[in-house]
């Protein structure tokens, strides 16, 4: 789910912040609502789903973005989902390995299982991609694939989905 997050608005303008998933979103909104306000100056901020949570709770940013839900502490906050979104597995077009339960996803990010062969694929080191701490994408695939299990500190950590992709 992809929520907008309100708060109210300061002088100046609307600064928004949150969930770099769902930035380049908010910026295209904003660059529209613009050009039919241009009294209205909005800034479009990244730094993750938890930090936009947070800065909207502490009314730093008028407006946060999050692709993950609430936490019980943070349900204060007016929720208003502009969109529910998905994740994504994928391997590399020329891996053979075209078919991976939750299980051997989990192992994968855990770093129980760190060979493509221990997978029916070739004798080739698995390299994981996951998001930092903090996104909503990570959290969402922590709760959804992970469960009590722990993402292994042996993958690569990048701080958007573009850069994931």
């Amino acid at each position: 789910m992809i929520s907008l997050l309100a708060c109210n608005q300061r002088e100046g303008g609307i600064i928004i912040a949150g969930s770099t998933s769902v930035q380049p979103f908010i910026e295209k909104v904003a660059e529209h609502f613009m050009e039919k306000h241009p009294e209205i100056q909005i800034n479009v901020q990244g730094g993750g789903s938890t930090a936009g949570i947070q800065a909207t709770f502490n009314k730093i940013c008028d407006i946060g973005t999050s692709s993950r839900n609430l936490e019980i502490s943070e349900k204060d906050l007016k929720v208003i989902v502009i969109a529910i979104d998905g994740i994504a597995v994928i391997v590399h077009k020329d891996n053979s390995v075209n078919n991976l339960s939750t299980e051997d996803i989990r192992s994968i990010f855990s770093g129980k299982i760190e060979n493509w062969q221990d997978l029916g694929g070739r004798d080739e080191k698995i390299i994981p991609v996951t998001r930092e701490e903090g996104s909503g994408t990570r959290g969402c695939f922590e709760d959804m694939i992970m469960g009590d299990g722990i993402i292994s500190d042996g993958c690569l950590v990048q701080d958007s989905n573009g850069s994931v992709r």
